[in-house]
């Protein structure tokens, strides 16, 4: 489903972001390591 894939990975990237801000590194290194793991499969 390429659809979900790249609703998945926009709204990532908007987590990044609020994560950004909010500094929550560990959170946001956590979920880029799902989304890379989601991506590679």
């Amino acid at each position: 489903m390429p659809e979900q894939i790249f609703a998945l990975i926009v709204s990532v990237m908007h987590l990044w972001g609020a994560a950004a801000h909010s500094g929550v590194s560990q959170s946001f290194m956590f979920i880029s390591h799902m989304v890379i793991g989601l991506v590679n499969h």
